[in-house]
């Protein structure tokens, strides 16, 4: 499940035994060309948050501070 600074974790999650959960992170960049391609794929506009590359920096650093928090590791 993805996980977006703007809603609150799934509970679940806090049931769930640490040794279970993997996170993985990738490069902003290589996150960004996905992005793009999927908008393009799509014929939506690349004008949007969702390919800025400050707004991606900002959702991995907010994964990443979630999975130490719930003690996941991550790759």
């Amino acid at each position: 499940m993805p996980l977006i600074p703007e809603v609150p974790l799934p509970q679940v999650l806090e049931k769930v035994d640490s040794h279970r959960l993997i996170g993985l992170v990738c490069e902003a960049e290589k996150l960004a060309k996905i992005r793009s391609h999927r908008l393009d794929s799509l014929g939506l506009t690349q004008e949007t948050s969702y390919t800025d590359l400050e707004k991606i920096y900002q959702e991995l650093e907010y994964s990443k501070k979630i999975f130490k928090k719930i003690w996941c590791l991550y790759y």
